[in-house]
């Protein structure tokens, strides 16, 4: 690995500074021309990131230097230039890619191939892996096609013939009348939409009626059913001329197929009706999603899927010719006012917009300035007019933005697509329209003073639209919104002006000598908004550190280091960033010095979920937003060696909140002299955050240097061993845990115990006040206490494997912090294992005496609420060896171990947010090895049914992915199956993932806290379902596991009884082999075909991978001691960063080399990027792991019939490794439970951080 120097940077920068100095170029020329710049870098790896940078520019001027660095030395850089070319090439750039089929390495070959296929809509065969005579005959059959192809004037006949002869459909967007309607209406099925029209509980027959407008010659009429289980079994066609008498061409009396098409004669007609005489289910006599009419017969007009439309516009418009505008024209034009619903259909739309703005003629300019009026395509047409570029498009996007965008006292836009509409109030999100409209404008020299005054009407929109603080991440990198807002606020003049407002509004007088331009109105309006504070924040904060570049400005900035808003402390601190303005170094360093820690303000115990107002909490009083994170990033950006020491004591300083000393780790880096390295070194080792580990691990990993490889010993406890313990044995008493039945913590967790579905009635969930003996087992035991703590609560008793020992986790009143005891049962000696400010909760001992347990010392926040994150985490006996060996930004729930020694937990996974919030069954090997879901995701449909019929309410759910899942308090049974307690009650599910059996309820009665004695019993606490908390009453029972029968043991009337665990020897589950530990920086990915999988886009467009790492948001800034605002508005999503984007091989397969440890998620792409399949949940590799698959959303409990080893695997794994400046964004979707190809689409655009991606 060869190391980005300080000196190649120095000299690219001084190379593009002198290359357009003096050039008045636009925001996309300035990034353009750096990223060629670094082409030519003797850095391979600045070589490799500029050419992938520029596809996602798609960057069309720059295919000529791509087509060059097709002869780089760099395996990598050749790979990206290739895969950018298939983005950015053209006609001229084939030669080259048919050259990259004859590299001398597979993945370049494979991406060449790929390339390919996007620019020439082809679908030629090529076996990149094949032996070299088998690659030499596929690829000749390209150099043949290309050979034959016409001159660059022409546009290839075999592409605009096809779409010249197509039928169309003469029922697009016709009116439709029916006979009844359920759900609807019948226009569905002429809109293009995903609905669907159905008729319920009515008689036959039931017909619709489309009204084509006016007497056409047909011959063939379609109709696309619900699917198998909704089709007629007995249906008719007849057509009119007047829409009263109707006479029958076809009818019959048999199931039809879910696609429906009838060919007749030609005739006339003008209304098309289609009649159901019965079906296969007569509740619905109807359920249609389309009905199309056609001229010709299908058989007879060329079968087009809308994946072969899409390619053939695709090429259309990379090879151009004549005719070729006119054709693609021809295909879009009807769209002016269709919407669709259809995903294909939407993506052939998308690929004729794009073709026709890289066509760049006048009436396609004319025809993507009227898409500009259609919501649905507004964003696409915007995007496409940058690429034609010209006044006339500058002005149609100036017009149109106020449309999309919010108004200056920001009221909703006028027009929003449906698919862009938050449902929530969009503080810290931009519309995609009104953004897309903005990058394309920035793509424009914008140098016409009659351009510049009609784009001065917009400007005081710019940055009301701009994204807050309140409710987000806090990103320390320049956006590109910002970038944007910079650039187009200074082509109108007013930049400096809104800056000035900025500091009005923050108590600052402007200089007198200072001239407004903006008239009275206008100003006052941008001063209110700018005055603006949602949950505590600013507006006009904001406003400065995405605009103020100026140097006049540094006093102001330099006072608003102390401003009473810590808001404004952390803007002041990024604009100083921004501004690389090292004179503010001694002041910052100052106020950081005399500051008090997180720690020193003290730590907070109350529950804040009974009182209303702040709802939520925090472990610290101190103030919030936490301004000493800014100020720690800024020493490391600013900063030299002077400030090392005081960084490396905010590091080791636990007194310091995770924020803060994850920023000082990346300040060392910034800095990087030896003593910062040396810090690193230590913390890469030793520090007690895993996250904080692993980023010093990259800081000394991009140097090519070793941390200390020694590990903590793991010591096996020769105690835990137990001979079986005799057949029929019983315990001799019960551990158990009592408390109060209405439980402090009540946030999302029914009163129960049963179920609970976020992080903050966390760390831990069933709460009690001490630990109990009862002896004998039965309602006339003795009870004894075990423990006597007088504050504070426990949860979470476990016993060791003979039985003589309990481990469980405890806090006491006023401290947050939970942490893991042991009690010896007979002499009630007890000891803490744990401590610091940490959460370490619902601890078990593992099969050779180790213990396993959840903990916030991986460093994690929950990416939803922002409350600490807990990870599995493994340590020695008496609390020596502690490692983390799980991840999430959820949290890792209550580890059990599997009868095979196994463990086997309940994981709340969040992605993007809040999109995706639910609990699953899993698990993995002691060494966090072998991680996997094994029950949930292919059953929330019905988990759903069950919640409904449970009766439960407040939960929230919103299908399929928010809160529907909540499988807690996991057991394992034999035979791979597990017991839970769920919605439905308690539950074993398995043993693969589409079997479940739920336990009768036994008098209604709620089960929480379940442990199997033997897999015909287990232990557990119940209460009837009460539906007002002072009628809870839980008690100690004994379940039966066929019928779940309920026999009670015990319970205290006044006291919750839970948390039940036998007092005997039981068999010890074998010690399973670990992985010799390792601190190796990267672990691998393989998958035997991403194109295994249930979802159709994938299967037949999955050309590309690309891996995405989740990079944790560590910083809480919005918590109890906020000035307003419930504490949980900490909807930060994660700051995601791409790893590489590489093909996959012939077979689908895939084989890389990821960073271990780290939180990734792969996308299956098209040849055009677009994402096919998405993997939506974070996963991770352990250090020197490979984790295998079959595929992406593979069918449940299937293997692949492959016998052979997979392509990509014969090769040595591609790296998807940091490379210091990777494409980044926001990683956050603002709807819940199901994530659309449009929000996953505006996460990479909207959201970008370091470039403005384009779609």
């Amino acid at each position: 690995m060869r190391k980005i120097t300080c000196s190649s940077l120095f000299l690219v920068c001084c190379c593009f500074t002198q290359q357009i100095q003096g050039e008045d170029l636009s925001l996309h020329q300035t990034h353009i021309r750096k990223l060629r710049v670094q082409l030519s870098s003797s850095d391979e790896k600045l070589r490799s990131a500029a050419a992938e940078k520029l596809g996602f520019l798609r960057a069309y001027e720059a295919a000529d230097e791509l087509s060059k660095a097709m002869g780089d030395s760099s395996v990598d850089a050749r790979r990206n230039a290739c895969l950018s070319l298939g983005w950015c090439g053209g006609r001229e750039q084939l030669p080259v890619l048919l050259k990259a089929l004859d590299d001398s390495d597979w993945s370049v070959r494979q991406a060449a191939w790929v390339a390919l296929t996007n620019l020439t809509g082809m679908e030629f065969p090529f076996a990149s892996h094949a032996a070299e005579k088998q690659r030499r005959q596929q690829a000749e059959v390209w150099r043949t096609w290309y050979r034959n192809l016409p001159d660059a004037g022409v546009a290839p006949s075999q592409l605009s013939g096809l779409l010249q002869s197509l039928s169309p459909d003469l029922a697009q967007n016709c009116s439709v009348s029916a006979s009844s309607t359920y759900k609807g209406p019948p226009t569905v099925l002429t809109d293009g939409s995903a609905a669907f029209w159905q008729t319920k509980q009515v008689d036959f027959p039931q017909h619709c009626t489309v009204d084509l407008g006016s007497l056409k010659s047909i011959s063939s009429v379609s109709v696309e059913q619900y699917g198998k289980g909704f089709c007629m079994t007995d249906c008719g066609l007849s057509v009119s001329t007047d829409g009263i008498e109707f006479r029958e061409l076809f009818r019959q009396k048999a199931l039809t197929p879910p696609k429906l098409t009838v060919d007749f004669k030609q005739t006339d007609a003008r209304f098309v009706r289609i009649t159901s005489y019965a079906s296969e289910r007569p509740i619905y006599p109807t359920t249609f999603f389309s009905l199309s009419v056609f001229e010709k017969r299908q058989e007879s007009a060329p079968v087009l899927s809308f994946l072969a439309r899409e390619r053939t516009l695709r090429a259309l418009g990379s090879l151009g010719g004549k005719g070729a505008a006119e054709t693609v024209r021809g295909t879009l034009t009807p769209y002016v006012s269709r919407t669709v619903g259809k995903e294909e259909e939407k993506l052939m739309v998308q690929a004729a917009i794009r073709a026709t703005g890289r066509l760049n003629s006048a009436k396609g300019q004319e025809l993507l300035i009227a898409l500009l009026q259609n919501p649905q395509w507004a964003r696409y047409a915007a995007d496409a007019l940058g690429d034609i570029g010209g006044e006339a498009s500058a002005e149609a996007l100036i017009a149109v933005y106020p449309h999309y965008a919010m108004s200056i006292v920001r009221k909703s836009p006028a027009k929003i697509p449906k698919d862009d509409k938050p449902g929530f109030e969009p503080i810290d999100r931009m519309y995609e329209t009104a953004y897309v409209i903005t990058l394309a404008l920035s793509r424009f020299p914008l140098r016409s003073e009659e351009i510049r005054a009609k784009l001065l009407r917009i400007a005081p929109l710019l940055p009301v639209n701009m994204a807050s603080d309140f409710d987000g991440a806090m990103i320390y990198d320049r956006q590109a919104f910002q970038e944007i807002c910079i650039y187009l606020l200074d082509r109108a003049g007013l930049r400096k002006e809104i800056c000035e407002i900025a500091f009005q509004a923050l108590g600052f007088d402007s200089s007198p000598t200072f001239h407004f331009s903006l008239p009275e109105q206008t100003r006052s309006q941008l001063l209110a908004q700018a005055k603006q504070s949602p949950g505590g924040s600013s507006f006009a904060a904001t406003w400065m550190s995405a605009l103020c570049r100026d140097r006049s400005q540094l006093p102001r900035l330099i006072k608003c280091l102390q401003h009473d808003n810590g808001w404004v402390r952390i803007n002041a601190a990024k604009t100083l960033m921004f501004m690389k303005e090292k004179s503010a170094v001694s002041r910052i360093e100052a106020l950081l010095k005399n500051s008090k820690t997180e720690a020193d303000y003290g730590y907070f115990g109350d529950f804040l979920f009974k009182n209303g107002g702040k709802y939520g909490q925090d472990e610290y009083k101190a103030p919030s937003p936490c301004w000493r994170e800014a100020f720690t990033r800024a020493l490391g950006e600013l900063g030299s060696a002077e400030q090392v020491p005081l960084l490396i004591g905010m590091l080791t300083d636990d007194r310091n909140v995770l924020e803060v000393q994850y920023s000082a780790a990346l300040s060392l880096d910034k800095i990087g002299n030896p003593t910062a390295i040396a810090a690193l070194k230590t913390a890469a080792a030793h520090h007690p955050f895993h996250s904080i580990r692993l980023l010093a691990r990259e800081a000394l990993w991009k140097r090519n240097l070793q941390w200390d490889n020694s590990l903590p010993a793991s010591v096996r406890d020769n105690r835990a061993a137990s001979a079986a313990p005799p057949t029929g044995a019983e315990p001799e008493a019960l551990v158990f845990i009592k408390g109060s039945n209405d439980m402090p913590n009540d946030f999302q967790i029914d009163i129960w115990r049963q179920t609970y579905s976020t992080t903050d009635s966390g760390p831990t969930y069933r709460l009690g006040e001490n630990l109990y003996l009862l002896k004998p087992v039965g309602p006339t035991g003795k009870v004894s206490a075990l423990t006597t703590f007088t504050e504070g609560y426990v949860a979470d008793c476990e016993l060791s494997w003979n039985g003589e020992r309990a481990v469980f986790a405890r806090r006491g009143k006023t401290n947050p912090w939970w942490h893991v005891y042991e009690l010896e049962i007979k002499t009630r000696r007890l000891r803490q294992l744990t401590k610091g400010p940490y959460h370490d909760v619902q601890p078990a001992y593992l099969p050779d005496g180790r213990i396993v347990f959840s903990s916030s010392r991986v460093g994690l926040r929950d990416e939803y609420h922002g409350y600490p994150a807990t990870g599995l985490t493994v340590m020695n006996r008496d609390g020596s060896g502690m490692h983390c060996i799980g991840f999430n930004l959820g949290r890792d729930n209550e580890p059990a171990i599997m009868p095979d020694g196994g463990i086997v937990f309940s994981r709340l996974d969040l992605f993007y947010s809040r999109l995706k919030t639910e609990i699953t069954v899993q698990t993995t090997r002691p060494d966090g090895t072998m991680n996997q879901t094994v029950y949930g995701p292919e059953r929330r449909e019905f988990w759903r049914n069950i919640t409904q019929q449970s009766g439960e309410r407040g939960w929230g759910e919103v299908p399929s992915r928010h809160r529907v899942l909540r499988l807690t308090q996991p057991q394992g049974l034999q035979n791979g199956t597990v017991m839970v307690a769920t919605t439905g009650g308690a539950t074993i599910v398995g043993p693969n993932r589409m079997s479940e059996r739920v336990l009768p309820r036994h008098q209604d009665m709620a089960v929480t806290s379940p442990f199997p004695l033997d897999g015909k019993r287990a232990l557990c606490a119940a209460t009837r379902r009460a539906k007002s908390r002072k009628d809870v009453d839980l008690g100690l029972y004994l379940m039966d596991l066929a019928t779940g029968g309920l026999d009670l043991i015990y319970n205290d009337p006044k006291r919750a009884d839970f948390e039940a665990r036998p007092v005997m020897r039981r068999a010890r589950p074998p010690v399973l082999p670990q992985m010799v530990r390792s601190n190796s920086f990267t672990a691998r990915l393989m998958c035997s075909s991403a194109r295994t999988s249930q979802e159709e886009l994938t299967r037949t467009r999955g050309k590309l991978l690309r891996i995405i790492e989740g990079q944790p948001v560590t910083g809480r800034h919005h918590t109890h001691t906020n000035s307003s605002g419930e504490a949980w508005k900490n909807h930060t999503g994660t700051h995601a960063r791409v790893l590489g984007t590489v093909p996959l091989a012939s077979d689908g397969s895939f084989f890389v080399e990821i960073p271990a440890d780290r939180l990734v998620h792969c996308q299956v792409l098209d040849s055009d990027r677009r994402v096919v399949g998405n993997q939506l949940v974070w996963m991770y590799a352990r250090p020197g792991e490979t984790r295998s698959c079959v595929g992406c959303h593979e069918t449940p409990d299937t293997t692949t019939s492959r016998i052979s080893l997979p392509v990509s695997a014969k090769f040595t794994p591609l790296k998807c490794l940091p490379t210091g400046d990777a494409f980044s964004y926001r990683a956050k979707a603002w709807q819940k439970g199901h994530l659309r190809s449009e929000t996953e689409e505006r996460t990479r655009t909207v959201n970008a951080i370091n470039l403005p991606g384009r779609m």
